[in-house]
């Protein structure tokens, strides 16, 4: 009869062995090293239970559960191009560029499915009531008071979802081909 390793090995031998391996699989599931542009959100049994910050931290293994991993660097949303009309019914389209960052991760993870689209749809809809307030001639004149006020808008709007938004601009406004001709013939007539 041939001898295995484990043979030597008492019963209660195995059993220390198996609970210092269990101990140390414990350990490091325990420890969660979190990047420094990142914030975890951590679920225990479920439901919401803290945000792991940046560095080494701890949970409970088994219990704790990392929902979500969110970044806190500044996000740009660049691609957002739209038509509106003016106060003085100008349609023309305008493009936005707008920096964003998460502050407060558990809101941002609970309270909306995408982060993204919630700021576009926030810019879209608060850009549309801003430029309906003033005529195309101010849009052009004074787009930093424009600017600032589309900001001050987006900033109350997504506090409630833990989002800062620390510049929104326009970046370009195209008149339409039928505005354009309607402008070019009035400046003919004059």
């Amino acid at each position: 009869m041939t001898q295995t390793p484990l043979d030597f090995l008492t019963g209660g031998q195995i059993a220390l062995i198996a609970l210092a391996v269990f101990l140390v699989v414990t350990i490091v599931l325990g420890v969660r090293i979190v990047p420094q542009s990142e914030e975890h959100v951590v679920k225990r049994l479920g439901r919401f239970s803290r945000v792991l910050k940046p560095g080494v931290n701890l949970i409970v293994p088994y219990l704790d559960v990392v929902h979500a991993r969110i970044s806190v660097a500044d996000q740009v949303v660049s691609d957002v191009r739209l038509d509106v009309v003016s106060k003085d019914n100008v349609v023309f389209s305008i493009e936005l560029l707008t920096v964003f960052r998460i502050v407060r991760p558990e809101l941002a993870v609970f309270r909306v499915d995408d982060v993204r689209n919630l700021v576009i749809g926030l810019v879209k809809s608060l850009v549309r009531a801003e430029i309906g307030k003033v005529e195309l001639d101010q849009v052009q004149q004074e787009r930093d008071s424009l600017n600032e006020a589309i900001r001050v808008a987006l900033a109350a709007a997504a506090d409630d979802y833990g989002i800062v938004i620390s510049r929104s601009e326009i970046t370009d406004v195209q008149l339409t081909e039928t505005t354009q001709r309607a402008m070019a013939e009035v400046l003919e007539a004059e």
